[in-house]
């Protein structure tokens, strides 16, 4: 434990700069943690926010922010004849970026007809 100590302590500036190094790593470490937990969060708020509570997407997808799901025809049709099925929303989604004044903004569109949500 003295070597180890006797090490650390040589050099103050050293040992000082290893550790500001540490601390700014595990910094930048929650930072990115933080904000993917905000991506996801607002990537799926219009899920949380939807009246119906199933979603219907192809095998495999788990979000809709990095990727699409194409279903075949006849799919709504069979959802709607699903028992307890009280409506079928169909929806089209895309991630699209503006530029507006020089600032490029990301944005997921959500589209829906909204004669079907009668």
């Amino acid at each position: 434990m003295n070597l180890a100590r006797r090490n650390l302590l040589a050099d103050p500036l050293r040992f000082l700069l290893s550790v500001l190094g540490v601390a700014i790593s595990i910094g930048l470490i929650l930072l990115l943690a933080g904000y993917r937990s905000g991506v996801y969060g607002q990537a799926s708020a219009y899920l949380e926010n939807t009246p119906g509570t199933v979603v219907v997407a192809e095998r495999g997808i788990r979000d809709f922010l990095g990727t699409s799901s194409a279903l075949p025809a006849g799919t709504e049709a069979n959802v709607r004849e699903a028992p307890g099925v009280e409506r079928v929303i169909p929806v089209v989604s895309q991630f699209v970026t503006f530029e507006r004044h020089g600032r490029k903004d990301g944005f997921f569109l959500i589209g829906y007809d909204p004669s079907s949500t009668a």
